[in-house]
């Protein structure tokens, strides 16, 4: 079974452009490297990112988490790469669910 077996599910523009953006941003083939997990690259996202950045990836991240609960790993897997270009690729609809947690968690801004 491969991520092009059933479709992602659906997003409008703004909320799909903002999860591409993230993905692409943080949750790239260094993710662990740059942040130890995806979660971290989720905290980092979220001091970077604006509060309407922030709200549309993680509701964006609870619409996917939510319709792929029931989905194998590998088709979860699949959609946030074939759909979004992840090099992360979650097992299980709670994983994409969590990253969406951190971003609605308040976080302080980075001293510069």
């Amino acid at each position: 079974m491969t991520g092009r077996d059933r479709p992602a599910p659906r997003l409008d523009a703004a909320h799909r452009d903002a999860l591409i953006a993230f993905v692409r941003g943080y949750l790239h083939e260094d993710v662990l490297a740059e942040y130890g997990s995806a979660e971290g690259a989720a905290h980092a996202f979220a001091q970077d990112a604006s509060e309407a950045e922030r709200r549309l990836v993680a509701e964006a991240l609870e619409h996917v988490g939510s319709r792929v609960q029931s989905e194998p790993a590998q088709q979860i897997g699949g959609v946030f790469r074939d759909e979004f270009r992840s090099a992360w690729m979650p097992s299980s609809g709670a994983e994409v669910l969590t990253l969406a947690r951190a971003l609605r968690k308040p976080r302080p801004r980075r001293m510069r």
